[in-house]
């Protein structure tokens, strides 16, 4: 079985040496520790495990942080495939050792721009054919491939299509057109499935405001950085997002919304919504009261 995650400062050799011959699930468990914001969030939904049934197509990088984020979302009762995104960052040895424990994890390190798109479109097969319903975006890469497959579909690549000379752009056509070869309908099966996306980097949610702004996003987005809390919380509510922790409880609470609540958001980037930062501030005032209890009015 997997779980939890949460708190800051750990490293993956710090953990790795403290359990050499743990298996991975294991490994993430000693994790927790290390994380108690994510725990609790964990712990506080674990009963109702509000993720049955949904499929999480997940980019972020082959972290033991990230790892105990899917862990938790496992522990909810999600399932998930993994692709290293944004500049895939991977551990190889925890790789190695969550892989082993069952985990769908798909990347390494130094691979070319073909591989890594190849990659990300592993997290979108699943073992029965279907798709994911929700994702866990790094940099907009997800989303951005989702929205070019379907233009593609339709014969055009659209214009959300971002340098077109650069490095990137040739891999992910490529990419693009080979899938279409074997799978006509890929893109657009998924687009309509998916209840939602939480995107974790201030980069990506600026990519997929363009795209927004291009011709319109087909599934609702939640800005799960921190700058999805800018401009409307006071900076006591905001204590919770000074760690790492914060953060990644954003991406969970952020996935749980949307798959709960997905058809109440319109398709487009939203701000990360003022109930879920008050449930973020709450479980970090639940954690360590003696946090706030001095902080100003």
């Amino acid at each position: 079985m997997m779980s939890h995650l949460n708190q800051t400062t750990v490293s993956s050799d710090a953990i790795a040496a403290r359990a050499a011959n743990d298996s991975g699930d294991a490994l993430i468990e000693r994790a927790l520790a290390e994380f108690p914001l994510l725990h609790r969030l964990s712990e506080r939904f674990q009963t109702t495990k509000p993720l049955t049934g949904a499929r999480i197509a997940a980019l972020c990088p082959v972290t033991i942080h990230s790892g105990a984020l899917l862990y938790a979302l496992m522990k909810l009762g999600a399932r998930i495939r993994w692709a290293a995104g944004g500049d895939g960052e991977v551990d190889e040895s925890l790789a190695t050792t969550l892989t082993a424990s069952g985990w769908a994890i798909f990347g390494r390190r130094g691979q070319s721009a073909e591989e890594h798109w190849n990659n990300i479109h592993r997290v979108f097969d699943w073992y029965d054919g279907g798709t994911p319903n929700l994702i866990l975006d790094m940099d907009g890469e997800a989303a951005s491939l989702i929205h070019q497959g379907v233009f593609a579909e339709a014969g055009s690549m659209g214009k959300s299509r971002a340098n077109p000379g650069s490095d990137e752009t040739a891999p992910v056509r490529v990419s693009i057109r080979r899938r279409l070869a074997i799978r006509p309908g890929f893109y657009s099966a998924i687009a309509t499935n998916i209840s939602g996306l939480s995107e974790c980097t201030a980069h990506g949610v600026e990519r997929l405001r363009q795209i927004e702004k291009a011709e319109g996003l087909m599934f609702p987005v939640i800005d799960a950085s921190r700058g999805g809390l800018a401009g409307h919380a006071p900076d006591r509510d905001r204590i919770a997002t000074d760690t790492l922790a914060g953060l990644l409880a954003m991406q969970a609470l952020a996935l749980v919304e949307l798959y709960c609540n997905g058809k109440s958001y319109a398709p487009g980037v939203h701000r990360f919504p003022t109930s879920l930062r008050q449930s973020l501030s709450d479980l970090d005032v639940a954690m360590s009261p003696a946090k706030i209890a001095g902080t100003p009015a």
